[in-house]
């Protein structure tokens, strides 16, 4: 089985084999002001289809000065970018931006002169936004409904955000609009006989979440940011991906535990 590399060049393996140099780059950025890099000592990321928000990040970094400690603020929107890639020679590298995070809490230890930065992917923005319960989304497919509301919640201009659907135009307008047990090519879907419309005091995720429920599908951001429409995944007889130890290994690092927790 071919290696996969994507979305490195196709030769990628073999480079990293040959002592390629990782790189890693985290910026900040404010909504007014000049990108901030930051200087991380610890990070953890990780992305889950059974999370929401499907991607969750800790980031420990070196205490930066008061005024640029400022901007690093949760509650005006700052947002984090991390980039990851290789370099495997002298001019030769490649990276790609890993994730593009809303910043959630920062944590300030002056003792250890240093911050840790809580991060998260945006359905946690749609879980805070509050409805009213009086907005007009359309039920004409699912790609529209899912655009409206995440229109609700990108109000400003300073969170654009890009969608992908794998769905086409029309897509799942019964489930939306009420028409109960239509038969679909994934079965029989229960809508329940009524419209999916906002109601007042729920969050705008409510709305995401029912739809999923009624269509079968995978609403998510999986950068952060931009969005994806598409089916859930299935478990393959046939891997796509196979993990090695040892030299020229995939797996840097991996540890097993056993435990009485949860044995009986």
């Amino acid at each position: 089985m071919a290696d996969v590399t994507a979305p490195f060049r196709a030769e990628a393996a073999a480079l990293i084999g040959n002592k390629a140099e990782h790189l890693f780059e985290a910026v900040a950025l404010p909504v007014t002001g000049e990108q901030i890099a930051l200087d991380v000592t610890d990070v953890s990321i990780g992305f889950d289809e059974a999370w929401v928000p499907h991607v969750q990040a800790n980031m420990t970094c070196a205490l930066p000065d008061a005024a640029t400690l400022d901007l690093l603020d949760a509650r005006k929107g700052c947002r984090v970018q991390i980039t990851v890639g290789y370099r495997y020679g002298k001019d030769d590298e490649e990276t790609l931006l890993l994730a593009d995070l809303h910043l959630r809490s920062r944590t300030v230890k002056h003792d250890a002169q240093e911050m840790t930065l809580e991060l998260a992917s945006d359905e946690r923005l749609l879980q805070e936004f509050i409805l009213f319960g009086t907005e007009e989304i359309p039920r004409t497919d699912l790609n529209s409904f899912v655009g409206e509301v995440l229109e609700l919640t990108y109000s400003a201009p300073s969170f654009p955000f890009m969608m992908r659907s794998t769905f086409n135009e029309g897509a799942f307008a019964n489930e939306l609009k009420g028409d109960p047990k239509e038969v679909t090519a994934r079965g029989t879907v229960t809508s329940e006989g009524t419209e999916l419309t906002p109601v007042l005091g729920k969050s705008a995720w409510t709305l995401l979440d029912e739809a999923m429920r009624r269509t079968g599908t995978w609403i998510y951001s999986p950068d952060g940011r931009d969005w994806r429409i598409t089916e859930r995944a299935e478990i393959s007889s046939t891997p796509s991906l196979t993990l090695t130890i040892g030299e020229n290994g995939t797996i840097l690092a991996g540890e097993s535990v056993l435990t009485r927790t949860g044995f009986y």
